[in-house]
């Protein structure tokens, strides 16, 4: 498993810009994030959302499963968001089109 690295550090998790984009996902591809950091050349970032539920399932321990509960996962929603109108454009066209 390789770890994607972010180039820009005003870029990157829990960066927030105008421009946001909904991945209609609890996640956020790496390929998304490695696209970014080749092609962006405004700032750029991923977030999350969660809904009430999530955030207190979230504050409790899992157990002995290294992954959250799936009330959590169905409860957040990922968003990719950037700085230049364009580039989300660019973005949504060459990583979401179907």
């Amino acid at each position: 498993m390789t770890i994607t690295s972010v180039t820009n550090p005003n870029c990157g998790y829990l960066k927030k810009f105008k421009h946001v984009v909904d991945l209609h996902n609890n996640g956020v591809p790496s390929t998304y994030i490695e696209w970014c950091d080749a092609n962006c050349e405004h700032h750029w970032g991923w977030h999350f959302w969660q809904n009430e539920r999530a955030q207190q399932l979230n504050k409790h321990p899992w157990h002995d499963d290294w992954l959250p509960p799936q009330e959590v996962i169905d409860g957040t929603k990922a968003y990719m968001s950037f700085d230049s109108y364009d580039e989300m454009i660019i973005f949504k066209i060459i990583n979401m089109s179907t």
